[in-house]
């Protein structure tokens, strides 16, 4: 009887941690998913595609038109993404190693 009662224990805690497990794996899966879809990985040609301005004043002024424009819809609890003009930007400026102090038109873009 001791025996048996010993198992269970053994079993219950086994299946609590197993429990926990899968609600931290589900949590953590259930964030990266929301990030990714948020921040989606980008395609070179994509990048060349949007930057394909004469004049880098329009590209500009696009990009704080997109980010602008997901600022609002993140206020309105919508989703967002941050895969065109506002990521190719930020990429472009980051090479340049001018990206944190960089501001334009009043926004802090990236």
């Amino acid at each position: 009887m001791e025996r048996k009662k010993k198992e269970c224990i053994v079993w219950t805690i086994l299946f609590f941690m197993l429990f926990l497990s899968f609600i931290l794996i589900y949590t953590c899966e259930s964030y990266s998913n929301s990030l990714l879809q948020k921040y989606p990985p980008k395609l070179v040609a994509d990048c060349e595609k949007l930057s394909g301005f004469d004049d880098d004043d329009m590209f500009l002024k696009q990009t704080i038109f997109e980010y602008k424009s997901n600022l609002a819809m993140e206020e309105l609890e919508k989703n967002v993404s941050y895969s065109g003009y506002v990521q190719c930007f930020c990429d472009a400026k980051a090479l340049e190693g001018d990206l944190p102090e960089q501001e334009y038109d009043g926004v802090k873009v990236c």
